[in-house]
């Protein structure tokens, strides 16, 4: 899958799923979470883990940019979408992938927002921020990265606010880039639904994020953040064997309650 330039979209509708007007917590104050603490370290686990169920990508001759399809329909598991925005077509793989049936890549959350009638990005995080401005409607609110005395670490900013998004119940998309060999430069997308935050020596810390890759299905994998020089993101399997490295391109913080009032907390640019 190659970058694919954004476009602005904005959309009101209502979702509604079965006729019936579909309960959006705003505030969460209804929604929990799983945080396991100890000594060393702080792990964040969104409650909804298990209801974001992603399918396993398939990649064939006819198809061969088709990641956007299976991280959709995991977020709309996610948060309870079970029809799209027409109330008769069920969620799937398929009704997905007929939203954009070109062999092309897509961009997560314009294909969300055509399914469902929401804009879901609320906050948006990159390294390049020029980049992601590029067109002006979409406003970059930190880097996931920085460098310190020559060493980059994940920005505490960028895994507070990952922090805070698992805690209100919401999700992170990433857009992240391959850099193992036979897909180096490709982009692909891993949906993050956890965090934890080790205590390092000499008061260092290190964080962890868990995550979905539609590569491996509805897997849990442990996302090590500059864990490698060079590698910014590394998945690992449950043996502790590295599965994939990747370099994050963006990071989207999502909600699904409407963003209106054009104050750039949407993740657009203000006008």
């Amino acid at each position: 899958m190659e970058n694919k330039k954004r476009k602005n979209m904005v959309d009101n509708n209502k979702i509604e799923n079965n006729n019936e007007k579909k309960k959006i917590c705003v505030n969460h104050q209804e929604c929990q979470k799983k945080i396991t603490t100890n000594n060393s370290s702080v792990v964040t686990i969104s409650q909804n883990v298990d209801a974001a169920i992603m399918p396993k990508a398939i990649a064939n001759l006819q198809r061969q940019n088709g990641c956007w399809v299976p991280p959709v329909v995991a977020v709309a598991n996610f948060y309870n979408f079970l029809v799209l925005k027409d109330q008769t077509t069920k969620v799937s793989m398929e009704s997905i992938r007929e939203l954009r049936p070109a062999d092309e890549p897509e961009e997560f959350c314009e294909v969300f927002e055509d399914a469902f009638g929401i804009y879901p990005a609320k906050k948006s995080f990159s390294n390049d921020a020029d980049f992601m401005e590029r067109d002006g409607n979409v406003k970059c609110c930190g880097p996931t990265s920085i460098q310190e005395y020559g060493i980059w670490k994940a920005s505490k900013a960028w895994i507070d606010e990952v922090k805070k998004s698992i805690e209100q119940n919401d999700a992170v998309i990433l857009l992240v880039e391959r850099l193992e060999r036979k897909d180096q430069g490709k982009t692909h997308y891993l949906l993050v639904l956890g965090c934890e935050e080790k205590k390092e020596r000499r008061n260092g810390k290190s964080y962890i994020l868990y995550i979905k890759d539609p590569t491996e299905g509805n897997k849990l994998l442990v996302g090590k953040l500059w864990d490698e020089i060079g590698v910014e993101l590394m998945t690992k399997q449950a043996n502790g064997s590295t599965l994939d490295r990747f370099n994050i391109l963006e990071a989207t913080h999502l909600s699904v309650t409407c963003h209106d009032d054009n104050d750039g907390d949407d993740g657009r640019a203000k006008k």
